[in-house]
């Protein structure tokens, strides 16, 4: 029982009593022992009565563990694995609650001891707006402690939150939320999770699926919100999974990050899959400050069933940088791969300020399927245009295996612009890793603005 607050309830007859070191309760004239009753306070004690067992979430930090499932209930649930809640809402009430307690470590801090909420079955009953799940505080880690999302078994395509009738299925503002495994959040038609300013959110495992949206299908960060994505997808390869930004800003079919928005993706696990949009397919960055990092994971896939696609010949099938915005791709295991669009096929950065900085990761791929390509147009590993930039750099930056009508690997048209290669390659020695393109330029092909090339970069094989 080390670390728990207790709370012992003693009767008339009853004493504690010290025993090698444990806290004993005892009964006199045999009356019932009362331990197993309410000896332990909910605060930290996880409801089930172990050491955070359940789910798609592991370890035992946790300071308070609820349960809610689809056959649970508001009025005559505890929260506990046996008898369960039916909403998200009615959990989040109860952690709310319990972190008033001034006992509870780190409270009103970022250290703050976190929560936890498993689901059963599929959640879709909730607030009606902005979300099924809403998670709000007037300030990062006031009124609420950091609260991670998990299923209570690792069958995300079982425990779900379904937006039902809500616009979306989760809206956080100034809450540290993370999404693990065996839980997928589907169903939203204004994106299936949006995070305000001051939210943070965090997927480690899990899913964001099968929803739509006129800007971020799947999310959206606004100013202010930050999203870092360890694992987990956002999409998914089978029918219905991805999601969706086909009508009226018609941008970001899996993320859209806007102005003063920050979105990190790292790890070998996270994808970003599956997703379509009239722009930016995978990933739309638009406005002043707005950033995306990718350091590992992989946006689309070489699976046809796993691209991100720009459709009705629009551009960024992987990903599309627009005024103002930020891309930063490094590291060895980053990749935009398989993805299609009718200009830009892996990535479209376009408009004053608009920059893509590749300092490692591969743009394309030289197995079947990896290579981006374009429908109709120009650019099928990149196509920079009207102000954009792009710096390459790097032993390890590769774009290869890509096509398109011109500028297989590269397509540069940004007047008064340069692309500047100090490192990387374009194109290389195997037939799978050459660029191509049916007309002109299977490497690079330069509209206007100028192209600058540094010692170690490397254009060959296209």
């Amino acid at each position: 029982m080390k670390g728990y607050n207790l709370k012992i309830v003693l009767g008339q007859n009853l004493k504690i009593l010290p025993f090698l070191g444990i806290l004993a309760v005892l009964g006199l004239g045999g009356c019932e022992n009362p331990w197993m009753k309410e000896a332990v306070a909910p605060l930290y004690k996880n409801k089930e009565g172990g050491e955070n067992n359940g789910g798609g979430s592991g370890g035992s930090n946790y300071h308070l563990t609820l349960y809610v499932a689809q056959t649970g209930s508001d009025i005559t649930g505890d929260g506990t694995a046996d008898n369960p809640y039916a909403t998200m809402d009615k959990a989040l009430g109860a952690i709310k609650t319990a972190y008033t307690d001034s006992a509870w470590p780190g409270r009103g801090t970022a250290a703050a001891g976190p929560a936890r909420i498993l689901v059963s079955g599929t959640i879709n009953t909730g607030a009606p707006s902005p979300a099924l799940f809403n998670i709000e505080d007037s300030a990062l880690y006031a009124g609420c402690p950091p609260v991670t999302l998990a299923g209570k078994t690792a069958d995300d395509n079982y425990n779900k939150l379904n937006a039902g009738t809500s616009p979306r299925a989760l809206y956080t503002h100034n809450v540290d939320v993370t999404l693990a495994g065996g839980l997928t959040l589907t169903g939203g038609d204004a994106s299936g999770v949006y995070v305000d300013a001051g939210g943070t959110f965090t997927m480690t495992g899990g899913a964001i699926r099968g929803n739509t949206g006129g800007l971020g299908g799947g999310v959206y960060v606004y100013t202010g919100g930050v999203f870092t994505m360890k694992g987990g997808t956002i999409g998914g390869s089978n029918t219905g999974e991805g999601n969706t930004a086909v009508s009226g800003g018609a941008a970001g079919g899996g993320v859209y990050v806007s102005a003063g928005g920050t979105f990190t993706m790292s790890g070998s696990t996270a994808a970003i899959k599956g997703n379509s949009a009239g722009s930016g397919g995978g990933v739309y960055v638009s406005g002043s400050g707005a950033s995306f990092t990718m350091t590992g994971g992989t946006i689309g896939g070489s699976n046809p069933a796993e691209k991100n696609s720009a459709v009705i010949g629009g551009s960024g099938g992987g990903v599309y940088v627009s005024a103002g915005g930020t891309f930063i791709m490094s590291g060895s295991t980053a990749a935009i791969k398989g993805n299609s669009a009718g200009s830009g096929g892996g990535v479209y950065v376009s408009g004053s300020g608009a920059s893509f900085t590749m300092n490692g990761g591969t743009i394309g791929g030289a197995a079947s399927g990896e290579g981006n390509t374009t429908t109709t147009g120009s650019g099928g590993g990149v196509y920079v245009y009207n102000g954009g930039t792009f710096a390459m750099s790097g032993s390890t930056a590769a774009i290869k295996g890509n096509s398109a009508g011109s500028g297989g690997g590269v397509y540069f048209n940004s007047s008064g612009k340069t692309f500047t290669m100090n490192g990387g390659t374009i194109g290389g020695s195997t037939t799978g890793e050459k660029n191509t393109a049916t007309s002109n330029g299977g490497g690079v092909y330069v509209a206007a603005g100028d192209f600058e090339m540094g010692a170690g970069a490397k254009i060959s094989g296209n």
